[in-house]
């Protein structure tokens, strides 16, 4: 499991699953799009500015293949996905194997100044991780499917000014739902996710948590952030179209190659209740999209 956040227009949890038998298909089509484009720093959104380059084009082909490894179920139809290589007939190649990675994007509306109660910024952090991580397993958990969790890997420590206490995020799940197991020797990782940086996670593990932070600010463009930089809006349009199946609902989702793919929502405290809801999407984004394809 890796994590990342944004804090942008509310507090946004990504969390993005990773089975361990198809973890290195991935990682060799996101190595591919590497090499294809030469691009070999640390990828997120904040290190874009503009709508071209080679930068641009690793982080696109990067976000389409994420889309793609969401994918449970091929449904009888073809998938291509980019490889970051120049030439007609080598920029797509037919996506072939069902990775059934699982993305878990939750916004805590507002922040987490609410949390009054939590002892430090953190324990916020913590807790409101913990309302995503066992909401996100509850549901991918339906209808047979079996999880096993091994390992948590977070974005960094050093901005939350202390470690991430595994035993603290463990107790307060309690008892995961079932048909998931937290395995016995489960493990936490926390230091930083930039593979150039000495003490950093394994090289790995840090191409996967810098996925994770393309997809969370990526929804943020999306569904939120309308002042997000132009290059961050084009950049995640392909993320419009998972938004939209998830607007439809269980019933017309469940028809979607996606399903159980991804789950999205919020929530916030009103009258000191926890409140869940669906994220709707800035009427101020949703018009300059308009605007943009009219």
């Amino acid at each position: 499991m890796y994590h990342d956040e944004s804090l942008k227009s509310g507090f946004w949890h990504g969390i993005l699953f990773v089975p361990r038998d198809s973890r290195k298909h991935l990682l060799t089509l996101l190595a591919n799009i590497r090499h294809n484009t030469d691009r070999f720093h640390q990828l997120s959104l904040k290190n874009l500015n503009k709508t071209s380059g080679k930068l641009y084009k690793c982080t696109s082909c990067w976000l389409q293949v994420g889309i793609a490894a969401l994918i449970q179920d091929f449904k009888g139809r073809g998938y291509s996905t980019p490889t970051g290589a120049d030439g007609q007939w080598a920029e797509y190649l037919p996506f072939t194997q069902i990775i059934g990675a699982r993305f878990v994007l939750f916004r805590v509306k507002g922040g987490l100044d609410s949390l009054n109660l939590c002892h430090d910024y953190t324990a916020r952090v913590e807790a409101t991780f913990r309302m995503a991580f066992k909401g996100g397993l509850t549901m991918f958990s339906r209808e047979g499917d079996e999880l096993c969790i091994k390992s948590l890997h977070f974005d960094g420590h050093k901005h939350y000014h202390r470690r991430l206490e595994l035993h603290r995020i463990l107790r307060g799940i309690g008892n995961p739902p079932s048909r998931v197991r937290l395995h016995d020797e489960i493990e936490l990782s926390d230091d930083s996710s930039d593979h150039r940086e000495a003490g950093a996670q394994p090289y790995d593990d840090c191409q996967l948590l810098q996925l994770t932070d393309i997809f969370v600010s990526g929804f943020r463009a999306i569904l939120a952030d309308a002042t997000a930089a132009e290059a961050h809006r084009q950049i995640s349009r392909p993320l419009t179209e998972l938004v939209d199946k998830w607007n439809r609902g269980r019933k017309g989702f469940s028809n979607s190659r996606w399903f159980k793919g991804f789950c999205i929502s919020e929530g916030y405290i009103d009258n000191g209740q926890w409140q869940f809801d669906s994220i709707e999407r800035d009427d101020e984004i949703m018009q300059a999209r308009l605007f943009e394809n009219g």
